[in-house]
């Protein structure tokens, strides 16, 4: 069994697609959880209207997203387990081509994969796509390993590094996945869009880059080096918006990143 969490707050907007994109999947033992925080929009209206096809969904209010997320994951029943924003799709297929490529003890591993980038309109400008192997592991500390909505994420994972640290309001997901890579739990890289990250969310910017700087801490990296991250971290942010686009995407040729930005 598969089981998708998807967590919203006043995401009436788009929810109605995220879950259409679960619901049309050819994967047959799916598990659909929705969390509420408590939406005063119509979210509560778009659930009733498809609770049919939901096999739990609950309203009440939370402590963030993934105070949020962890609730969902305390209620699945699933033997792998994956977060759906409001705001996000998968792909057709996406999962049953997941659990071909997790292969046996697929509830020991965790994924690692691409997904597309929308804008507010569904419109793909970009690509996040996964580190490579070779330089995952050494890359870690510097940026997000993989998108968070490729990852799929075994039980026996979650039983043994545990869920979200909701002290982190913002990079609690960079914290799970460095501690996945630092228990050595088994990685499945998988090699396609998983789906469709839609830009605009809580993340990003200097509260993100302050707290990350924290994750880092509390993982005993000395604070040279996450001053350079942070430095880092803001200077490209800074050119990225600065530089034309043009000049930015030959930067990125020579450059390692998992993030391929073609907006016209």
């Amino acid at each position: 069994m598969v089981t998708i969490i998807t967590v919203v707050f006043n995401g009436s907007r788009h929810l109605a697609k995220a879950m259409d994109s679960v619901f049309s999947q050819d994967y047959t033992n799916v598990e659909y959880i929705i969390i509420d925080g408590g939406s005063s929009d119509g979210t509560l209206d778009l659930i009733r209207e498809h609770q049919a096809r939901i096999d739990y969904w609950r309203s009440e209010p939370d402590e963030g997203i993934y105070d949020a997320m962890n609730k969902g994951i305390e209620l699945a029943r699933g033997d792998v387990i994956g977060l759906l924003n409001a705001d996000d799709i998968l792909y057709p297929a996406a999962i049953s081509r997941i659990i071909e490529a997790m292969g046996g003890e697929a509830k020991e591993k965790y994924t690692c994969g691409a997904v597309d980038l929308i804008d507010e309109t569904g419109a793909v400008y970009g690509h996040s796509r996964p580190f490579e192997k070779t330089i995952r592991e050494r890359r870690r500390y510097l940026e997000m390993p993989c998108p968070h909505l490729s990852v799929f994420v075994g039980r026996e994972v979650y039983e043994r590094i545990g869920a979200f640290d909701t002290q982190f309001r913002l990079s609690a997901d960079y914290d799970f996945l460095l501690r996945a890579i630092e228990s050595n739990a088994p990685c499945t890289d998988l090699d396609f869009s998983v789906g469709a990250f839609r830009s605009g969310g809580s993340s990003g910017g200097m509260a993100t880059w302050l707290e990350t700087r924290r994750v880092l801490q509390t993982k005993g990296i000395n604070s040279f080096y996450t001053n350079y991250i942070f430095v880092r971290s803001v200077t490209r942010s800074w050119l990225a918006g600065a530089l034309p686009p043009t000049i930015t995407s030959i930067i990125k040729r020579f450059t390692i990143s998992k993030n391929n930005y073609f907006m016209e």
